[in-house]
């Protein structure tokens, strides 16, 4: 649960500097530009997945590493598909 509240965070974040990349953001606050893109993909995530998950209903091989590691779609059915919701 704490990954996808950091991922709503990225999110946010990257949304309040349109005028910045992701690498100028990430300098700029001390965090890696790896990460910060991968979290912001998560805070896209489909809202009855992010409810499953902070419900603890998601499938038992969505772990906070395959999140971390999947490169999401932004379909949310194409999400729900590849993370075991579908």
């Amino acid at each position: 649960m704490s990954l996808i509240a950091e991922a709503h965070m990225a999110r946010k974040l990257i949304l309040a500097n349109p005028e910045q990349s992701i690498a100028s953001i990430a300098a700029n606050h001390g965090r890696c530009r790896t990460r910060l893109g991968k979290l912001a993909a998560l805070g896209c995530l489909a809202p009855d997945i992010v409810t499953a998950i902070v419900e603890g209903r998601q499938p038992a091989s969505l772990t906070a590493r395959t999140m971390q590691d999947v490169d999401l779609p932004l379909a949310w059915t194409d999400q729900r598909a590849l993370l075991g919701f579908a």
